[in-house]
């Protein structure tokens, strides 16, 4: 009992003695206030501006006193770091940026290696093929022509007369080439109504130049690549600067119509215009 008394004693003299620090620090505020107020009301308006102007200033150059100085402390240290490494070290830097770029050459190479050898040889060589065969039909020249066919139903063989020439309108010749050879039985054609596709075999040619262009370049054209005299190219397997390669297989498309006049006529399908000969029907 005579403990409870005593604690609650000790309670009320820390509540009292916390009440009178508070008030304490009450008067003391309020009096410090009024001490304030009573000096600024001794000052103008200029003077109190003035003072809180000064006051900014000192502020400001503290502010930029000390970052002036933290600015020259690091550019020491970096000063100082910098000398405390001796040549030996800056050449090794050196060598290690070397290392790096050498290693990031060495890594792209690599992604080429890999690129290209996903692709297998063939796939390489196709490549190849077809970018030789692009080029050499880039090399061309565009060529029109007029065709005349002789067939011999019994022996199932073909002649026929391949005019040459250089302009649209087929009045200016280049060369003209005779062929021969066997045709097999037509099929109906897929495409067009009413056509047959046929297959003809080349065994024979004979090639007559009609321009001085022509005519030089057989002339300077290798004994072997383009026949001989009169220019039968069988022997030799065609003529090489002409494109012309023996024996081949030629497809073409035919149709037969009749005009008003009850007269048979022959369609032939469409040629290429850069001189390459179709590999299907």
């Amino acid at each position: 009992m005579l403990l409870k008394e005593e604690e609650e004693k000790k309670k009320r003299r820390r509540r009292e003695g916390g009440e009178q620090e508070e008030e304490r620090r009450r008067r003391e505020g309020g009096e410090q206030e009024e001490e304030r107020r009573r000096r600024r009301g001794g000052k103008g308006g200029g003077e109190e501006e003035k003072e809180e102007e000064e006051e900014e200033r000192r502020k400001r150059r503290r502010r930029e006193g000390k970052g002036g100085g933290e600015k020259k402390k690091e550019e020491e240290r970096r000063k100082k770091r910098r000398g405390g490494r001796g040549g030996g070290e800056e050449e090794g830097e050196g060598e290690e940026e070397g290392r790096r770029k050498r290693r990031g050459g060495e890594e792209e190479e690599e992604k080429r290696r890999r690129r290209r050898g996903g692709r297998g040889e063939e796939e390489e060589d196709v490549e190849e093929e077809k970018e030789k065969k692009k080029k050499e039909k880039e090399g061309r020249t565009v060529l029109f022509l007029t065709r005349l066919f002789a067939f011999h139903g019994r022996s199932r063989s073909w002649e026929g007369y391949y005019h040459h020439f250089s302009d649209p309108a087929c009045r200016q010749p280049t060369f003209t080439m005779y062929a021969a050879g066997r045709y097999t039985r037509g099929t109906p054609s897929t495409r067009v109504r009413g056509g047959t596709e046929l297959m003809f075999e080349v065994t024979r040619a004979h090639v007559t130049p009609m321009d001085q262009v022509i005519t030089a370049m057989l002339n300077f054209s290798e004994p072997s690549s383009c026949g001989g005299p009169g220019r039968d190219v069988t022997a030799t397997n065609g003529c090489l600067p002409l494109g012309i390669r023996l024996p081949h297989v030629e497809y073409e498309l035919f149709k037969m119509e009749q005009d008003p006049l009850g007269r048979s006529l022959l369609f032939i399908g469409q040629r290429p215009t850069d001189g390459s000969t179709p590999t299907g029907p």
